[in-house]
């Protein structure tokens, strides 16, 4: 396999900037015209035509690329015209030209990222993969052709293996993770030379949505998902997102095991998911910086950070808060500096992420159960013979129990933990809580399936 390092000059020379905005131009008249649907992509082929050269954001798929392998490390943020990312990864799959994975490719994370990049790991590993173009400076060039190393030495070189990697956002000791790991090892004794499964935890594929995105691209195949993130794919799962929608962990298992829990596998397998089951992220509390939450009226104007869910905002801006939206890795941050007033999360994460160091209040509100859907890409799950289908649906299935009496207990033990390390917990009563989101219910009928789809639930027989 012939790698090319290519430095500065060559990608200036190679791509114009003046052709690259007139095909940005082009691209932008299309999307205006709705005659495309990412249609921000630009390549050039290499001087032998040995590959293409693509500019970021780059998903480009044309004739012109079949039978190419193509892997791209576009230009980083030298201060020069081609100032425009810090850098990324472009995988074509060979033989049919389709894009399997961009990938970041930072000096930090491009030997995580590249290692793990599912579908492209597999093609890259393939006898017929043709040649390899990596794009960038030479500071650049040594971190990123290890990583392309690292992708090629973490695959199985057997086509029919099938890869399985299970992503998870919890850290590899939380109750989600464990339980993942414990599906990985019974499938690798199951299965051995037919299935290689392994977890990557601690959102080391990315966050949620990346991952989501990454089932659907065919670049992981597996997940244990938020369904906060996950109904932004699938909305009728909104309807989990309803504040106080279950009125105890009985009553929410009940639900997800029942034939409402299954009723969502079509809207899932439409928007190309297979469901395998349902796990707990837990129940959701709210901590603040500066004052205790002793009443829901302790919450008026304070600036909560949330999810970035739709029913989420609804809910805290119904409780009288100013809801804001920001991501996890800035939330530690925002509290210390007094960005935000407080945020919500579960007893777990509020104690590992050690939040109460920054906002030491804690309110037992229990405002949301969040429901954990574990899916895999339906294209994989279809393309595994029977017998595999079988036993990865089983084996899953087998373990929800686990997962959730494990979540219950280290909830407990966590809430603990925080009460020895001298946190303020509070029990504001829930009844002015419970109130406040029917107004939540109401905005949302409509999208979740209506009024006797919530019925449905809160009136759930326990």
């Amino acid at each position: 396999m012939k790698i090319l390092i290519i430095n500065q000059d060559e990608v200036a020379r190679l791509l114009p900037m003046a052709d690259c905005i007139e095909a940005m131009a082009g691209a932008l008249e299309a999307l205006a015209r709705e005659a495309a649907v990412n249609p921000l992509r630009y390549g050039m082929w290499l001087d032998d035509q040995s590959g293409i050269l693509a500019l970021m954001p780059a998903q480009l798929v044309e004739k012109s690329l079949m039978g190419v392998k193509v892997i791209g490390i576009f230009p980083g943020n030298h201060g020069t015209e081609f100032d425009s990312h810090q850098g990324a990864v472009m995988i074509f799959e060979t033989g049919h030209g389709r894009p399997l994975a961009i990938l970041d490719a930072s000096e930090i994370t491009a030997r995580r990222t590249a290692a793990v990049s599912g579908v492209a790991t597999r093609q890259l590993a393939r006898p017929d993969a043709q040649r390899l173009a990596i794009l960038g400076s030479g500071v650049q060039a040594g971190p990123h052709l290890a990583a392309m190393l690292l992708v090629s030495s973490c695959v199985s070189g057997d086509p029919d293996v099938f890869i399985i990697k299970v992503a998870s956002s919890a850290p590899a000791d939380e109750p989600g993770s464990r339980a993942l790991q414990r599906f990985v090892d019974v499938l690798n004794e199951a299965a051995p030379g037919r299935v290689e499964a392994r977890l990557f935890a601690a959102s080391a594929l990315g966050n949620d949505r990346d991952v989501t995105e990454g089932l659907k691209l065919g670049t992981v195949e597996m997940q244990m998902a938020s369904n906060s993130t996950l109904a932004t794919f699938v909305p009728e799962m909104y309807v989990f997102e309803m504040p106080f929608l279950f009125e105890d962990n009985e009553h929410m298992f009940a639900v997800l095991d029942s034939e409402i829990g299954e009723s969502f596998r079509p809207a899932l397998e439409r928007e190309g998911f297979h469901l395998m089951g349902y796990f707990t992220f837990g129940l959701r509390h709210i901590m603040t910086t500066e004052k205790p939450i002793d009443t829901m009226a302790d919450l008026g104007g304070l600036k909560i950070r949330t999810m970035e869910s739709p029913p989420h905002l609804d809910a805290f801006a119904a409780f009288g808060a100013n809801p804001l939206p920001m991501a996890y890795n800035e939330l530690y941050t925002s509290l210390e500096t007094g960005v935000i007033d407080g945020a919500e999360a579960a007893n777990s994460n509020y104690f590992s992420k050690k939040f109460y160091e920054v906002a030491p209040y804690w309110a037992q509100v229990g405002w949301l159960r969040l429901v954990a859907p574990v899916i895999m890409s339906k294209a994989f799950y279809d393309s595994m013979p029977l017998d595999l289908q079988e036993l990865v649906d089983k084996t899953l299935k087998d373990l929800e129990g686990y997962e959730r009496q494990l979540y219950t207990e280290v909830d407990e033990q966590r809430l603990r933990d925080l009460e020895a390390a001298g946190v303020s917990v509070t029990y504001p009563d829930a009844g002015a809580f419970v109130d406040a989101s029917s107004t939540v219910y109401e905005a949302w009928l409509q999208r979740i399936g209506g009024r006797s789809q919530l019925n449905s639930i809160l009136d759930f027989p326990r």
